[in-house]
């Protein structure tokens, strides 16, 4: 099955090739494709909940293209680590089987660390995870806020960035659950964005919950678990 590109990255890749061109570089950079990028309002959303300064990042982005040697022989494409970025967000699109949009590759950006934007990011306090929280689930947030009543509800959220081997072997682990369970309560979580996958004594669950998060930390995952009065 083909990868498909939404328009908004269409679009940011075009911008960032034009920019590349009329800059006369070889190479179209990451640099490039952070700047272009930045022109998506659900971009500058998402790293402003990062708590980036997005006008001092694209100020400090462009300073840093001023700074790049002209070259001739026109552009030539993307620079080894802007290639790896977009073919990790197509690799990604394609197993999930999502249109491939400014989220995904905004997520790669920090997994190449040699480049001045994962720098830039870095700088500003931006960890690859916490980018990966927000992309996920809007906020950063991981605490657990613990409902009144003597049984809870412990629910596990659906996101594009945790393996679904990790939420199967995490069930498995935590909540005692057979491999057969686990999958189809996976499954549940991912065609539901959410589903709650055990009800049980408040204490028994703030502690499964509490190991639940545990784990995605301790892996640099996104998974989510919030508990909930039970019905």
């Amino acid at each position: 099955m083909p990868v498909v590109l939404s328009d908004s990255l269409t679009s940011a890749l075009a911008a960032a090739a034009t920019d590349a061109r009329r800059r006369s570089h070889r190479a179209l950079t990451v640099e490039h494709l952070l700047v272009a990028l930045l022109a998506d309002a659900e971009v500058r959303d998402v790293l402003v909940r990062c708590g980036v300064d997005v006008i001092e990042l694209d100020r400090e982005l462009r300073e840093y293209l001023d700074l790049l040697e002209p070259r001739r022989g026109g552009l030539a494409g993307l620079d080894e680590h802007a290639h790896r970025i977009t073919a990790r967000a197509a690799m990604h699109g394609h197993h999930q089987n999502v249109v491939v949009g400014v989220r995904d590759v905004l997520a790669r950006i920090p997994g190449e660390p040699e480049t001045y934007a994962a720098m830039l990011l870095h700088a500003a306090g931006v960890a690859p995870i916490d980018l990966l929280r927000v992309l996920a689930h809007g906020t950063l947030e991981t605490d657990l806020v613990i409902p009144e009543g003597p049984w809870l509800a412990i629910r596990v959220y659906n996101d594009s960035f945790t393996p679904q081997r990790f939420v199967v072997e995490v069930l498995e682990r935590v909540l005692r659950m057979s491999v057969a369970a686990a999958q189809s309560a996976m499954l549940q979580i991912h065609r539901s964005d959410s589903a709650i996958i055990a009800t049980l004594r408040r204490d028994l669950a703030i502690e499964k919950a509490q190991r639940v998060v545990q784990a995605a930390k301790d892996s640099d995952v996104p998974l989510r678990c919030t508990l909930e009065p039970a019905e």
